[in-house]
């Protein structure tokens, strides 16, 4: 007995240190600090390398809307971008990283990808918007970050993802691991269809998206953020419009995305949803909604409220799901980003119109907590001075969250 249990306890004991072992054999393995620096809104930045944020002001970036920045697993910045232009982490223009296919007023105009397999080469995923006689649609390019004296250079693209719908395309795109943990899904949105873009160690699948149609169809309405959960089970996408909040089931194995849910905001002065985010356990999703309308082909800039709302989506049928509705926050606002953090906290883009920044942002200092629990505080995070938080905040690779302790 006493040799079998002690046999038992030694083979266990080698079966976690080869886990372990297997874990930091795989390419491109988490570190958890891919998304420890943050460059968005009016040059604003932030740095979690030390635990909670640290404002910076040496961003180029300069964007009402999306953004986008990386850094590699020991929380070192790589590059960064508003989906038009890459800066490199000097903050200098990369070799051919001007004029890319994303604009800075798409809600998210850019994702960036590590290619599984590979430490020096990254896709960055643009979408762009109908904005100044811009076009929408959805392309990557490739980054060498071994080129430039390891500064990096786009060395290919853009690669048109659009199958034809380029007009009609959305500004969302979402990504996480796929159940391999070897691949990733890069997801994006038309009308009434999520398209599901696999990235394996031969590059992007670009000829073979996973396409899932759904019911609810966006029509026109094309703003908005779409978010995975960090254990990559569930979608959540903000339409802006009323009625526009869906969540919905996400196979990473097979990049199918089923089983919708209509989510209606109730309580608050904002119904039409733009920013939202899961919190890092998967169990609570936060959105940011606005009364962004017109009123005689005019936007009311002083007329702007903004509700933050969260769910519980890990309740078991639909019914309860949208009956945790709880409002969180209620007050003068223009529409906002939400984003989870390297500290497991949610942050909240601020802004005071369109046209106006917030020199701070909002903070959920526990989103795993039901309600008001949650602890939210509204201007908590000061940013660097001549800095502004507008509307946006760079996504990430939603499964480099799952990890966070």
């Amino acid at each position: 007995m006493y040799i079998y249990s002690n046999f038992s306890k030694q083979f266990s004991s080698m079966t976690k240190i080869l886990s372990l072992v297997l874990l930091f054999s795989i390419p491109n393995a988490y570190g958890q600090k891919e998304a420890n620096f943050w460059y968005f809104g009016e040059n604003a930045g932030l740095d979690f390398n030390n635990g909670g944020p640290i404002p910076l002001d040496d961003g180029q970036l300069n964007t009402r809307e999306g953004c986008s920045s990386f850094s590699d697993a020991n929380g070192n910045l790589l590059f960064y971008s508003d989906g038009s232009t890459v800066w490199n982490k000097d903050h200098g223009v990369m070799p051919n990283g001007t004029n890319l296919k994303g604009n800075a007023s798409s809600s998210q105009s850019a994702m960036i990808i590590p290619k599984p397999g590979s430490n020096s080469i990254y896709y960055l995923f643009t979408v762009g918007a109908d904005f100044d006689n811009d076009d929408y649609g959805f392309y990557y390019y490739t980054i060498d970050m071994d080129a430039d004296s390891g500064l990096g250079d786009v060395i290919a693209g853009p690669v048109d993802l659009n199958d034809g719908n380029a007009s009609a395309w959305s500004e969302k795109v979402a990504a996480t691991r796929g159940a391999d943990c070897e691949t990733y899904w890069v997801l994006s949105y038309v009308s009434n269809s999520f398209y599901a873009y696999k990235v394996d160690n031969s590059g992007v699948l670009s000829g073979t998206p996973v396409i899932s149609n759904v019911a609810y169809d966006s029509g026109d309405s094309r703003r908005g953020y779409l978010k995975i959960t960090p254990n990559g089970e569930k979608i959540a996408i903000a339409h802006m419009r009323e009625g526009g909040l869906l969540v919905y089931d996400f196979d990473k194995s097979t990049g199918l995305v089923t089983n919708e849910i209509s989510l209606p905001l109730t309580g608050g002065n904002g119904t039409e949803p733009y920013g939202a985010e899961f919190s890092a356990n998967s169990e609570k999703l936060y959105v940011h909604a606005s009364n962004d309308h017109y009123v005689d082909g005019n936007e009311p800039w002083s007329d702007h409220w903004s509700s933050l709302y969260q769910f519980d989506v890990g309740l078991p049928t639909p019914a309860a799901i949208q009956a945790s509705i709880k409002l969180i926050d209620d007050r003068n606002l223009y529409r906002g980003a939400l984003q989870l953090g390297p500290d497991r906290k949610i942050y909240r883009s601020l802004s005071a119109t369109y046209q106006s920044g917030v020199a701070a942002l909002g903070v959920i200092e526990e989103p795993e907590n039901d309600g008001l629990a949650c602890n939210y505080q509204h201007a908590a995070i000061n940013l660097a001075s001549g800095t502004l938080s507008t509307q946006g905040l760079p996504p990430f690779i939603s499964s480099i969250f799952s990890q966070i302790t």
